[in-house]
């Protein structure tokens, strides 16, 4: 993870570069948690173990969603200068 990653911020710009439906479904809360759980799940080589965190965690969400959560962080990536 890159030094200047803010998970608050990060949290912020993903929710605001989120599709109008992923908007009203999850709360910037929701997102914080997820990317959250998203770099916990990193230690697995496929999407199915984390997504069993998501569902352990009480958070609904699809491998879909999961997808533009991760697309919609790019933004904030690039901000800080990531790849």
């Amino acid at each position: 993870m890159n030094k200047n990653y803010d998970p608050n911020a990060a949290a912020k710009v993903t929710h605001q570069n989120l599709p109008k439906e992923l908007q009203e479904k999850f709360t910037e809360d929701d997102i914080y948690e997820i990317l959250d759980l998203k770099y916990h799940a990193v230690q697995y080589e496929d999407a199915r173990p984390g997504m069993k965190m998501y569902e352990d965690k009480g958070i609904d969400i699809s491998e879909e969603e999961l997808t533009a959560i991760k697309k919609a962080e790019e933004a904030y990536i690039k901000q800080i200068g990531g790849q």
